[in-house]
């Protein structure tokens, strides 16, 4: 029922005086309705939506796909000083919020009522009605003696990019990159917004691909052979002697140059470590802080095949109290379906919970993109995530990054194009789903 402004007014006058009437006459055993002039809303929740993606068949068709979205697990925040409500994590891509239930509460039971979508006509809310939140919605919240309202605008937020869709962009072509491929360099390792490279015996670091300052004073020329990786606390790397070290002290005390630590491993299994193509990652702990699940992949040319590449894990904790632990081999299980196959100038990156991998076949073929969730033990292809079109390097001379805004970099170290890209959900805020205040 749709009512003017004016019509509103009179209804609540009249309600009041025969709510008023109806008290008189119950007697002194009845409490007393009180009737206040506070007005405000005081909660909002969604009821269940549909949502609707395109999906696509085996057979190459496409097909509209309809499931359901729990409403009341995406928290709206109300805003008494602006009197805006709204949810901060957004709603699926796909959400239908054309066709919205939903749960509105009013101080002292107060009377709410909603603005038409595209005049100035007023409606009684209910919780039983439809309502369209295409677009921002205007509700005036009334007092419970009808005396003073609030209006309040309500957006429900939705998402307007598909999850995990991803694209490349080519970023710059001719860019001054190091030559990759040369036993001089080591590969690009991320740490934080820079990236780091070691040139003979010299880290270098850099936020931009087309310039690479040199860091002399970091380490002696010579006193690591080779730069493996990082876990974003520390950085490890193969020393002269060729043994496993890693940096003692954060980033901040690099200052005055870098210490190496030995690292400890098992000495049962010390004869798996690798040697060629060797890298090392960190996918960070989602329970404890400053803990990341350590896995360092490469081949053996001591092991007399050719599937020669193997996985070592370990387990950094970087709290004050926390003792430190030792690497430890995983051996290849035949019943592995998906184990990582060895490949020449191996990339490998922390992406998506995960770990990214590709690399070069001994035919001098790109290898499609591999993808660990379990910390390097099975290694399926990915279907979420695809090289560059035009990506055809020459040779080895290529490097895969990711920086600290979860984008992926990719370069060819011979033509000088630099690529970027990035999930579309991994560049969303991280929004908390609960308010208390």
């Amino acid at each position: 029922m749709k009512e003017t402004l004016k019509d509103i007014f009179a209804y609540g006058v009249a309600m009041t005086v025969a709510l008023f009437l109806l008290t008189s006459c119950l007697g002194d055993d009845e409490d007393d309705i009180v009737y206040t002039h506070h007005a405000g809303i005081t909660s909002f929740t969604l009821g269940t939506l549909n949502n609707y993606v395109s999906v696509t068949s085996s057979t190459g068709g496409d097909s509209l796909v309809m499931t359901t979205v729990t409403g009341t697990d995406y928290k709206f925040f109300i805003d008494q000083l602006k009197h805006e409500i709204y949810n901060p994590d957004s709603l699926p891509y796909g959400t239908d919020v054309e066709h919205v239930i939903c749960t509105i509460g009013s101080r002292n039971s107060g009377t709410i009522l909603i603005k038409n979508i595209d005049s100035d006509t007023l409606s009684f809310y209910s919780s039983k009605d439809s309502i369209d939140f295409s677009k921002p919605r205007t509700f005036i919240a009334y007092s419970n003696a009808g005396s003073d309202n609030i209006a309040y605008t309500i957006t429900v937020n939705v998402h307007q990019e598909k999850p995990d869709d991803f694209h490349w962009t080519l970023m710059g072509e001719n860019a001054s990159l190091p030559p990759f491929n040369t036993e001089s360099y080591g590969r690009v390792v991320p740490f934080g917004n820079r990236m780091i490279i070691l040139d003979g015996g010299n880290l270098m670091e850099t936020d931009d691909w087309s310039a690479w300052p040199q860091w002399n004073t970091l380490c002696p020329a010579g006193a690591i052979t080779q730069l493996l990786g990082t876990s974003g606390h520390r950085l490890y790397a193969f020393n002269a002697s060729g043994d496993l070290v890693a940096s003692d002290g954060s980033y901040d005390d690099w200052a005055s140059g870098i210490t190496w630590k030995d690292e400890n491993i098992e000495d049962a299994n010390a004869g798996y470590m690798p040697d060629m193509e060797v890298h090392v990652v960190g996918v960070p702990s989602k329970t404890n802080p400053d803990t990341y699940q350590l896995v360092l992949v490469g081949r053996n040319s001591r092991m007399d095949t050719l599937d020669n590449l193997v996985v070592w894990g370990k387990v950094e904790e970087n709290g004050v109290y926390s003792e430190e632990s030792s690497w430890f081999y995983y051996p290849q299980s035949v019943i592995n379906k998906y184990p990582l196959p060895a490949l020449n100038n191996l990339q490998l990156v922390a992406y998506d919970d995960g770990i990214l991998a590709f690399g070069t076949t001994d035919e001098g073929e790109l290898s499609p993109l591999y993808f660990s969730r379990d910390h390097g033990i099975t290694w399926p292809e990915t279907t979420l995530l695809s090289l560059p079109e035009d990506f055809a390097p020459e040779g080895l001379a290529y490097a895969m990054t990711v920086d600290s805004n979860n984008c992926l970099w990719l370069a060819d170290g011979t033509t000088g194009k630099v690529w970027r890209g990035r999930l579309n959900r991994l560049g969303w805020t991280d929004i908390k789903r609960a308010f208390t205040d």
